[in-house]
């Protein structure tokens, strides 16, 4: 079928007719990285991680975790869970002019897992989108750090407030 302007030859499928590479020249582009780095980014490996493992640019890692982030749906690994840490953290996506974004997220200590999150700022509105989602599943205990905006929409009875409670959270922020 020729070559590309890359001159690596370029083949036909003769049963469907698409064109291809035997050989991708970027990592980036071949399609068995791309489905590794969203494997990667659900097991909790960080940007760099994978741009190291895998050989990608991480412009790669994120633009992938940016178009998938429309597409992945949470699917909590219970029904019933007995605690729950919440935390917030922050990244810019795409270009830093384009400002923070923020993440609120639950996430469960024992099943090692992220049960619901919400992208929003960190207002008390973001934090009841959030709890709204939890309230679809059965949690005994909602463990946040000492913002305001945790104390104004989270249950009282339910809620536990301190560092001491969010220690395993904080350890997946850090990673």
């Amino acid at each position: 079928m020729g070559s590309k302007t890359n001159d690596k030859q370029n083949f036909l499928c003769r049963s469907c007719g698409k064109q291809f590479q035997n050989s991708y020249q970027y990592a980036g582009a071949d399609p068995a990285n791309k489905k590794l780095i969203y494997i990667m980014l659900l097991r909790n490996c960080g940007v760099r991680d994978i741009e190291t493992i895998l050989g990608v640019n991480c412009y790669n890692v994120l633009r992938s975790l940016k178009n998938s982030a429309q597409r992945l749906n949470n699917i909590a690994h219970s029904n019933h869970y007995l605690s729950i840490q919440i935390n917030e953290l922050w990244t810019y996506v795409g270009r830093q002019k384009d400002g923070k974004v923020w993440l609120l997220y639950a996430y469960s200590p024992k099943y090692n897992e992220i049960v619901v999150y919400v992208k929003g700022d960190r207002s008390a509105k973001t934090v009841d989108k959030l709890y709204q989602k939890l309230k679809q599943i059965e949690v005994e205990e909602l463990c946040t750090n000492e913002r305001p905006a945790f104390q104004k929409m989270l249950p009282i009875a339910k809620h536990k407030e301190g560092k001491e409670y969010t220690k395993h959270i904080e350890g997946v922020n850090t990673c």
